[in-house]
Parts: structure tokens; sequence; C-alpha cells
């Protein structure tokens, strides 16, 4: 976020040196773009309170209850399964599924794989009845 508005002042500060202010019509429309880009993705979460899981992915936010869930699984973050990262599903009981985009990972790294599961392992928990996830 700070390098799109740090990009956008150098892009703007140069169109007003060289005199041209045409240019400068479309700063704001940049700057909403990377401001709607950045509240998307600092805004992605799972936050479990009590028997309620609150998933706040990028298009779309959903409350599921506890009873509601039948497992959670990884997969990949892709419908076509292009991509060689991972993802968590959480596994509804009426056939549906819905992915948690803040698990997403893009790259096959090993520690990429252990976080994967760890939050994995903390959602499973929630879903027995222990702690919430962190």
């Amino acid at each position: 976020m700070v390098f799109w508005c740090g990009s956008l002042a150098v892009f703007g500060a140069r169109a007003i040196a060289r005199g041209v202010m045409p240019t400068l019509a479309v700063l704001p429309l940049m700057l909403a773009f990377g401001v709607a880009v950045g509240y998307r993705l600092f805004r992605l979460g799972v936050v479990a309170r009590g028997d309620v899981l609150e998933v706040r992915n990028n298009f779309r936010s959903r409350t599921v209850a506890r009873k509601d869930v039948e497992g959670f699984r990884v997969g990949s973050p892709s419908a076509a399964g292009f991509s060689s990262g991972q993802v968590i599903y959480v596994l509804l009981r009426d056939d549906s599924v819905l992915s948690l985009d803040v698990t997403s990972t893009s790259l096959p790294l090993r520690r990429s794989r252990e976080q994967v599961n760890q939050r994995l392992q903390r959602l499973r928990a929630w879903q027995e009845g222990a702690a919430p996830p962190a």
C-alpha cells in the first residue's frame, strides 16, 4: 500500500513538473483502486467466537455455525488446480465448500505447508469444541 501511494506521488510530481495536467486526472482513480485492493487484503480473516466461525474472504464474508461444519480440508487455491500452493477449505453439512482465503499460500515451501497444517489443527480443535483458533 505504501509502495502504491508512493508511486502515485512520484507519478503526480513528474506530471506537474512536465506540465501534463490531464495526466493528473487519472491519479484519484488509481488511488481509489489501491485503497480498495488494500482494504480487501487487510480485512481477510477467520475468527472463531464461541460456536461461530466468521470468515472474511476477498469478495464475500460469511458466518458459519460450528454445527454446520462437517470438517476442514487442504487443497489447491485454484479451482482449476494450476497453483502449487495450498488453502484450507471448510466442508459444510449442506454439501457446500467455503475457502478460507486468508490461509492461502502461493509457494510450495516447507514453512508454508507447516503454517497451513498449524492453522488446520487449530480449526479442527475449534470444531471439536476446544479453544478457538488464534
